[in-house]
């Protein structure tokens, strides 16, 4: 780039550098920034400067893109659950595969006796959108269907060995119309219920009239291993204990990791969606009319015939490391967005050293309960030590760091000056002493206090919490060093006397000029890293406050899949558990139920004696008139 198109950037170099990394950063987490963000994330550079500025332009953000195009480029973004975004990480990830190695290929088991069995819904219409062609300048191109939103569910099982089994579809109702059934292309068992999804009596009668005769025979006596999605509609304690006693070991995948672990996800229904609205899109142009229930097994038999092929079975088992086992499948860039936590915050970006530091004596050094040494003062303010949150001699809290007028050597230096004697400055030289009185200085002020206690930011405004970055520039009076004195080829034999003393006043002015600029920029420095560390103080305090919710109720799910890893279902101990947790649901649910009797009991009772009441009244005041 010329250094005349470099005058007309709006951002500077290090600025740019700065976005980009947060660009990149925000995309590894699964939080990509839109062409608008990075905009407004320019603009809020320009604004943390404090003096008047132009935003930038519409055009701005393209044009950066293509400065940077070896590092970052626009994409069509695909949805990801925050759950599963959260839960996908080494840990979880490398459990999986050690479990499946102890218990699966370690014992033995044959492809042809491992099976996974998944859930889908497929909405009888097409729910998405063509490229098609039609009339110059028209704004939108309508295309007739069915505007049906309605899911069948239909669960899929298939074998490590290139084979599926019959599927099951799951409409939604109360009876089963035998016209449902017609043309079932791909034999598939029909059933029904309320909501049109599995639940623990279907699931059970799945694996008892379904999965167990259909592949007993060809396992001939051999354990047989089902790996399914660990969601409590899948499984019961009597469906675990019906695979106990008949061989069937059960694992379920890590809570929310279904969409890179669970190879029905990744490969074969990827592939079914795409044959479903092939499908749906021939039968409509055929009969004029929506896929209805009556015509659901034979379209999307179809369908299922084309994306379930030995080809796309095996692959489903290669893709996930299940079959030929390799634990290396899932990539770090998979992994990427679980790094993040609720557990404990940190900036995307690496921060300095001294601010890391900071950041981390609040971790490790524990507030002291007990007082100072008896010879310091009583409390110690924010003007007691550099750094100070408060202007010396106000009571006001201000904003932090303090955006300051006047730059100089002296800045943000204590005015008031205290008498210690050494025994006591000794002592508050200590970690913990400082980590005290930091607090202290912290607590006088409105939004620090909320990061030395126990206030629940639920309590607070949380639009005060954390303020916009004030991002200072040394002031314009103080003068620019002349950084042209180094660039002189002159040599110092062709100077007369007068203009080598000229030539040293004016290095000297520089030299002068130049401390006061490295003073200035180390003071912004320091104010910046105060800045990181408030900052990231608040974000820790919020987040404890948010893992505290979240722990308050914990789902069976949680519970029987601790850390959200892996779990061998068939355990014993874990169909114990899970009996013990129906055990509890069926209990509080009669509880519950009683409540209700007993409320509408006391309702009754209550209305009866008011009845009562009022008939005693009205004897008494007839008795009165007479």
């Amino acid at each position: 780039m010329s250094a005349f198109n470099a005058l007309k950037r709006k951002l500077t170099f290090a600025e740019e550098r700065v976005l980009v990394d947060w660009i990149l950063a925000s995309a590894d987490h699964a939080m990509p920034l839109t062409l608008k963000k990075i905009t407004e994330h320019a603009n809020g550079i320009l604004e943390g400067r404090g003096a008047p500025y132009k935003p930038v332009g519409r055009s701005w953000v393209e044009r950066f893109l293509d400065w940077y195009c070896n590092e970052v480029q626009t994409h069509w973004s695909r949805p990801l659950a925050t759950e599963c975004a959260r839960a996908l990480n080494k840990d979880v990830v490398v459990h999986w595969y050690d479990l499946i190695k102890e218990k699966v290929i370690a014992k033995g088991i044959k492809p042809e006796n491992t099976y996974r069995m998944d859930e889908s819904g497929f909405p009888p219409s097409d729910q998405g959108i063509q490229r098609v062609v039609g009339q110059h300048g028209a704004k939108m191109q309508h295309k007739a269907g069915s505007a049906n939103c309605k899911n069948v569910t239909v669960l899929v099982t298939i074998c490590a060995y290139g084979t599926a089994l019959k599927p099951t579809i799951i409409f939604k109702g109360q009876n089963i119309l035998k016209k449902w059934g017609e043309n079932n292309i791909s034999k598939a068992s029909i059933s029904a219920t309320e909501n049109g999804w599995t639940d623990g009596g279907l699931a059970l009668d799945w694996i008892m009239k379904d999965f167990d005769p259909q592949t007993w025979e060809k396992a001939g006596g051999e354990t047989r291993v089902l790996i399914m999605d660990g969601q409590c509609s899948h499984y019961t304690a009597d469906l675990l204990e019906f695979c106990l006693a008949n061989n069937i070991e059960v694992y379920g995948y890590p809570p929310h990791c279904t969409h890179a672990l669970q190879g029905l996800n990744v490969v074969c229904f990827a592939k079914m969606k795409e044959s479903w609205k092939e499908e749906i899109n021939a039968f409509e142009a055929i009969h004029r009319r929506g896929v209805n229930k009556e015509d659901f097994c034979e379209v999307w038999g179809k369908a299922y015939k084309k994306a379930f092929t030995t080809e796309n079975i095996k692959a489903a088992f290669a893709a996930t490391g299940i079959w030929p086992f390799n634990p290396d499948v899932i990539k770090l860039v998979q992994m990427k967005p679980a790094e993040a936590t609720s557990t404990r915050s940190t900036f995307p970006l690496l921060q300095s050293s001294l601010t890391r530091a900071v950041m981390a004596a609040f971790r490790d050094y524990h507030f002291m309960e007990q007082g100072l040494h008896p010879d310091s003062p009583p409390q110690a303010g924010p003007s007691q030590f550099p750094g100070s949150l408060h202007k010396t001699g106000s009571n006001t809290p201000v904003r932090t760091p303090t955006r300051t007028q006047n730059l100089s050597p002296f800045y943000n230096k204590p005015t008031r000056k205290h008498h210690l004697d050494p025994a006591s400055q000794a002592d508050i030289v200590t970690p913990s002493k400082r980590m005290h009185l930091l607090r202290i200085g912290l607590a006088n002020t409105e939004l620090g206090s909320f990061l030395v206690t126990k206030a629940w930011a639920t309590h607070l405004d949380m639009s005060k919490l954390i303020q916009k970055p004030v991002l200072e520039q040394v002031p314009d009076e103080h003068p620019t060093p002349d950084w042209s004195l180094l660039c002189s080829t002159r040599l110092l034999p062709s100077y007369t006397r007068h203009e080598l003393e000229e030539h040293c006043h004016a290095l000297s002015r520089s030299l002068a000029n130049a401390k006061t600029w490295m003073v200035a920029q180390e003071l912004i420095l320091e104010s910046q890293g105060a800045q990181l560390v408030v900052q990231n103080m608040g974000m820790e305090e919020m987040n404890l406050t948010l893992l505290a919710k979240e722990q308050r109720k914990q789902s069976d799910r949680a519970i029987l899949f601790p850390g959200g890893k892996g779990r061998h279902l068939t355990d014993p101990e874990l169909i114990s558990e899970k009996r013990r947790l129906e055990d509890e649901k069926k209990e509080k649910k009669l509880a519950k139920e009683q409540r209700k009797v007993t409320k509408a009991n006391k309702k009754a009772s209550k209305q009866h004696l008011e009845e009562r009441w009022k008939e005693v009244c009205c004897v008494h005041d007839t008795a009165v008139a007479a």
